[in-house]
């Protein structure tokens, strides 16, 4: 199972729009969501509460090719294959391990090589790593690697 991690700075800077909209581009996923807010009905990430371990959401959600995970805390635990940071003003204390770990920062600008590893590390195309780099309001060098 490949695990990408969505970060953030702050509660409401988009993670979850952001876990929706990869989790269509790469298809074949699970959504998942660490934290203290309660589940909502119409919803289908499903929740855990704050300091869940990586392997009990695991166990939960089966097997899986991808798992998104929108969550600061579980990267104390993990280094999964992929972390975006969605950053902003007034970060709280727990975005510190996210910048530290993050492969993509809202904001930032994306190389070639960092696509290409991505891509490898997540056995995505370049295009479709190119695409999340995309979603996340990150920028890539040249804007095309064709």
């Amino acid at each position: 199972m490949k695990t990408i991690v969505i970060s953030g700075a702050k509660r409401g800077v988009g993670k979850s729009t952001l876990a929706e909209k990869i989790s269509v581009v790469i298809g074949d996923s699970e959504i998942v969501k660490i934290g203290h807010h309660e589940s909502k009905p119409d919803k289908t990430v499903r929740l855990f509460p704050m300091g869940s371990r990586y392997q009990t959401v695991c166990n939960s959600v089966g097997d899986t090719p991808y798992l998104i995970i929108e969550s600061n805390s579980i990267l104390e635990e993990i280094t999964p294959e992929c972390v975006i940071y969605i950053a902003a003003d007034n970060s709280k204390p727990s975005a510190k391990i996210a910048i530290a770990k993050a492969d993509i920062i809202s904001g930032s600008i994306i190389d070639k090589e960092k696509i290409e590893c991505l891509a490898g590390r997540l056995s995505l195309t370049e295009a479709t790593v190119i695409q999340i780099v995309t979603l996340a309001g990150a920028f890539t060098e040249n804007n095309n690697y064709e």
